[in-house]
């Protein structure tokens, strides 16, 4: 769990239910970058930040076939490259990780149907039969609109 506003100067928020989001994973192997929450910390800048609550989020970023989170050109880009950097997603762990997630995805869409195209973009738009998604379902979606 990660506090959006952090605890500090944000106290009146810390137990405040829409303020907790889900993040990346907390254990990291010994000398790996911090990256997502551990990276954060303290840091919020509501101008400079990509909130994983803006119902449109993913919008301001794209991903490369390698694994890359960067930001689209549009008014928020600065925000966007901010928040990559704030957050370390563009480590190599989470770069690797990336990239194995798009590696399906990869061999087969140039042998799809626009019809499975838009059936898988659908299937990973949802939960699974557990509500959770795919890791970098957001990833992956991105390629097969692109």
């Amino acid at each position: 769990m990660e506090h959006l506003k952090p605890r500090y100067p944000y106290t009146e928020l810390v137990l405040e239910y829409t303020n907790m989001l889900a993040s990346c994973q907390r254990e990291r192997e010994r000398k790996e970058p911090l990256h997502c929450g551990s990276k954060k910390d303290y840091w919020y800048d509501e101008d400079l930040m990509v909130s994983p609550i803006n119902a449109n989020c993913e919008e301001f970023f794209k991903y490369t076939d390698d694994g890359q989170i960067l930001a689209t050109d549009n008014s928020k880009k600065l925000a966007a490259e901010t928040t990559i950097d704030k957050l370390g997603l563009n480590i190599d762990k989470l770069k690797d990780l990336r990239a194995k997630a798009l590696e399906p995805i990869l061999e087969i869409i140039n042998t799809i149907t626009e019809g499975e195209r838009q059936d898988l973009i659908i299937g990973f738009s949802e939960t699974d039969y557990k509500g959770y998604y795919q890791e970098f379902c957001d990833a992956i979606i991105y390629l097969l609109k692109n």
